[in-house]
């Protein structure tokens, strides 16, 4: 038999291309599966290549999958799903692709289109039980005044300013530093970075003392000095010393139109990742089974794939979704919005302004980031009590707020909260990134009860092996109703 290659990706274009390619090559399974499957079927017929190449990739590890239990080459059994035969195992036991079909692959196409994470995360699939996921970060090449080299426009936390936010594109340059006090020294010079420095537009101080230029070339104030505007060539001598560890910088303009501008790289950074495992097995008794088809035409197994599917599914929207709670709570993208109205004012008209606070919170994201990443998606994601009230606001128009903010509403949520976040258009945009590896549904198989086999107790299981990572907390904000 021949052994399954784990490919390896330098690129999540790369993972895309393959699972996409996957998909191409077995499109007749995958049309097949679009027709027995509603919510699958929309995103067959939407193109939507991330979910299309996700969809690629757990073909592929299923296939992997039923390789290892069937001791059949991986070629026979593409051949088999597609043809909807059945294999012979190794060990003389008859494995069923329909089975495999139902319950593998056709778990997934109802599972995934139903994950609210699929909405409001990154996805990306690991090609084995350890991979590699990657997101985006853009970086300065070179110092601007306090901006260091390397400081990335959005930056990965919720305190200090990324460069976006102060100005890298401008010609301001802010708090260039030129020296250290000592208590002793009163002359600091040195050379500016960015020319030529406009006049008049030169700022030195050490904390306490201020100089500035008079558009000559001369610096006055508590001190005294020279700047060459050139060549930026700058000498000042403070009427006292500055402290010991006092930074000595300098605030200018600079003439922007020629061939000094910042430039900023895109640095595709990539995180190693394991996949977790969650267990959930379902035991009935054959009587059960035989009263259940016969008085309601329900075949208990069947029954049993879809409860253990909805579990897992709310699972792991559970796991996001309070990873996410938990960032935007621990974050300062925050607002109140208090339910009670304000004395003599309409009770209707007050319930709108919820959709202010949300909004304010995904304003304050926004401005952290420093701009709306390209074709991005904001979304708002609301507990139950929350949700009474942004239903009734008179803003929410066919699942969004004001037309731009896609709203959901999960029980998953604490009831008084809304997690306002946005997630990017590629997978590689974003601040959390969800990673499935496998979904295996077991057959139905005798249940042991103290060590011997029961021959009329059956139980059946649920493996799901998937990865969950924070990447960027600063795209989650919180709304708190009180």
């Amino acid at each position: 038999m021949s052994v399954r290659q784990i490919p390896v990706f330098s690129s999540y274009e790369e993972k895309v291309q393959y699972g996409l390619r996957v998909v191409e090559e077995n499109a007749p399974f995958f049309e097949a599966l679009a027709q027995m499957n509603p919510r699958y079927k929309r995103i067959w017929e939407s193109g939507d290549r991330h979910k299309l190449a996700l969809l690629g990739f757990i073909f592929e590890n299923t296939v992997g999958r039923i390789t290892e239990v069937t001791k059949t080459p991986p070629e026979t059994v593409r051949r088999a799903l597609l043809e909807g035969k059945g294999i012979l195992a190794e060990a003389t036991t008859l494995n069923d692709i329909a089975g495999y079909d139902i319950n593998y692959l056709g778990v997934v196409s109802f599972l995934f289109p139903t994950l609210v994470a699929s909405d409001i995360v990154n996805i990306q699939p690991l090609e084995g039980p350890t991979g590699v996921i990657f997101y985006k970060r853009y970086l300065t090449e070179k110092a601007k005044g306090k901006v260091a080299a390397g400081t990335e426009l959005t930056r990965s936390d919720q305190t200090d300013q990324g460069a976006a936010e102060q100005g890298i594109a401008g010609d301001l340059v802010v708090d260039e530093k030129i020296g250290t006090g000592n208590g002793t020294n009163t002359t600091f010079n040195g050379t500016l970075a960015w020319t030529p420095v406009v006049p008049t537009s030169v700022t030195v101080t050490d904390g306490t003392q201020i100089v500035t230029d008079d558009g000559n070339g001369n610096l006055t104030g508590d001190g005294s000095g020279t700047i060459n505007y050139e060549t930026g060539d700058i000498a000042v001598t403070f009427n006292a010393a500055p402290a010991s560890g006092a930074d000595v910088t300098v605030t200018y303009r600079f003439e922007n139109h020629g061939n000094q501008f910042m430039t900023v790289k895109m640095k595709l950074e990539k995180k190693t990742v394991s996949a977790q495992s969650r267990v959930l097995g379902f035991q009935w008794e054959a009587e059960a089974q035989q009263d259940l088809l016969a008085y309601h035409q329900i075949a208990i197994e069947d029954d049993v794939a879809t409860t253990l599917v909805e579990e897992v599914a709310t699972e792991i929207d559970s796991k996001i979704l309070s990873d996410l709670y938990a960032l935007a709570n621990a974050g300062v993208y925050k607002e109140v919005w208090d339910s009670t109205p304000p004395a003599g004012t309409d009770p209707v008209l007050y319930r709108q302004t919820i959709a202010f606070a949300i909004r304010r919170v995904y304003t304050k994201i926004i401005d952290a980031i420093g701009r709306r990443p390209a074709n991005s998606v904001a979304f708002a994601v609301c507990g139950a009590d929350a949700w009474h009230y942004v239903q009734t606001s008179g803003k929410l128009q066919d699942g969004k707020l004001d037309g731009d903010i896609n709203v959901y509403y999960s029980p998953l949520v604490p009831a008084n909260s809304i997690i306002v976040g946005i997630k990017g258009a590629d997978a590689v945009t974003g601040g959390y990134v969800y990673s499935p590896y496998r979904l295996e549904v077991s057959p139905a198989v005798p249940a042991v009860v103290n060590g011997q086999t029961h021959p009329f107790l059956y139980v059946k299981g649920i493996l799901s092996r998937d990865a969950f990572t924070v990447v960027n907390p600063k795209f989650y904000g919180l709304v708190t109703v009180v």
